[in-house]
């Protein structure tokens, strides 16, 4: 597998059914901090409202043209990237995550859309521990809340 393969598309509405089967994969549902498979009514509703969010910035992962994951970045008002990714189960542990994760990042951070960008990590999902930690990004913080532990990972641009 060669890394330049890869590229990102901005997700739009013929997406909803991918990126629905991928959330609802077992191990983006065991990495995510909801746990419970979601329904196709609940997820079309969501989906729309990120993709109408000007404050979303949401991406298809494409490996040979062919969707394998998601990338999304809610910003804040001080221009912090709170980023979410999942790949599919059979592309995991290729490099994929890692690429796009470094494309998504110099794209917004050139285009002057974030500064820094966050990620919340589960603390057992050790392979995201181990993919920020090498995409740069910086331990924050340790947090626990409503039985669920996770770090936070931060990564600045300057």
């Amino acid at each position: 597998m060669s890394i330049s393969n890869i590229q990102l598309k901005k997700a739009s509405p013929s997406d909803c059914i991918f990126i629905w089967k991928l959330r609802n994969q077992f191990h983006c549902r065991l990495n995510s901090f909801s746990l419970e498979e979601i329904s196709w009514e609940n997820h079309k509703i969501w989906f729309e409202s990120k993709l109408q969010d000007p404050s979303c910035l949401f991406y298809i992962i494409e490996f040979d043209e062919f969707p394998v994951g998601q990338i999304r970045v809610d910003i804040d008002d001080d221009l912090t990237g709170e980023v979410s990714l999942s790949v599919a189960e059979e592309y995991r542990s290729l490099g994929i995550a890692q690429e796009a994760l470094k494309l998504v990042f110099y794209d917004l951070k050139n285009r002057s859309l974030i500064i820094k960008m966050v990620a919340n990590v589960k603390v057992q999902n050790l392979k995201s521990v181990i993919l920020f930690l090498r995409a740069g990004f910086k331990f924050k913080s340790y947090t626990k809340l409503k039985n669920i532990e996770y770090y936070t990972f931060l990564k600045s641009s300057l």
